[in-house]
């Protein structure tokens, strides 16, 4: 995997989340594939937690998309969590374009509910 990882404020893509300095999501190739945030809870002196988000490959029933346990983690430093976070990211086998889908089916189902809030009956 030699897709660029991208950290970007999470605030700059959900307005009203999180803090500029201390919350991000991270991106590659356009999607957000995880979360890297300052813990207002320390982790053992470990305050960065990163969780990778997207969907994964699942070996077992091609096509079909799994989760994973261990795409989580907590780091002392930005740094740190990003390192963590990359090193994951390059083991796993995760699936892009069913995060982008899965994306956008929720964007479309937002807009929707957006759409039609307030109305007895939504057409």
């Amino acid at each position: 995997m030699t897709e660029e990882l991208i950290l970007s404020p999470t605030a700059k893509h959900h307005p009203g989340w999180g803090s500029h300095d201390t919350d991000y999501v991270v991106i590659c190739d356009g999607v957000h594939i995880g979360r890297i945030l300052k813990s207002v809870e320390m982790h053992d002196g470990r305050p960065w937690v990163w969780s990778i988000t997207c969907m994964f490959k699942d070996p077992n029933n091609p096509g079909k998309w799994c989760g994973r346990s261990d795409t989580n983690g907590s780091s002392g430093t930005l740094d740190g969590a990003m390192a963590e976070f990359k090193s994951m990211w390059l083991v796993c086998d995760p699936d892009l374009e069913a995060t982008r889908l899965q994306a956008e089916r929720l964007r479309s189902s937002m807009e929707y509910f957006e759409r039609n809030r307030g109305h007895p009956n939504p057409t």
